[in-house]
């Protein structure tokens, strides 16, 4: 699954990309396809506790997908992030978005079933894509004030 947590700051990943490019009010560059492409994102705090529930109540010798239920859309998850921008932290993003990113080979969904894993251990998700944006947000904004 897509796992984002406050220590994943940088660029690799798409989340804290987003995040950077908006606070940097740096063009973004993306899938050229962003309403056709979907995933889901699993905050890192509920990936360690899928974690510690698959030792305490899953099944030996079972393979488990740790991730989440909820299917987002490339497009929704940047209007997502540049609402929050907005709504949170009064940051209007002006820079350019490019849907140039072309990758062969990328899967158009990528969503884990993760039914074993719910059903199993009783595993659910706690922390919501927004919650955890924000909480990339603070990390992105205090990482950069240690910096100065």
């Amino acid at each position: 699954a897509n796992t984002y947590g406050s220590r994943d700051l940088d660029d690799n990943h798409i989340i804290p990309y987003i995040i950077n490019c908006i606070i940097d009010n740096r063009d973004m560059k993306i899938s050229k396809e962003p309403f056709d492409y979907f995933r889901t994102f699993l905050n890192n705090h509920d990936s360690a506790r899928a974690c510690v529930e698959i030792m305490e109540h899953g099944r030996s010798g079972v393979a488990y997908n740790v991730g989440s239920q909820e299917e987002v859309s490339i497009y929704e998850l940047i209007k997502t992030i540049l609402f929050i921008a907005e709504d949170q932290y009064g940051i209007t993003y002006s820079g350019n978005i490019y849907k140039v990113i072309d990758r062969p080979g990328d899967p158009r969904r990528r969503v884990l079933d993760t039914t074993r894993l719910y059903e199993d251990t009783g595993f659910k998700p706690e922390v919501s894509l927004e919650d955890g944006i924000v909480e990339m947000f603070n990390a992105v904004i205090d990482k950069r004030s240690r910096k100065n």
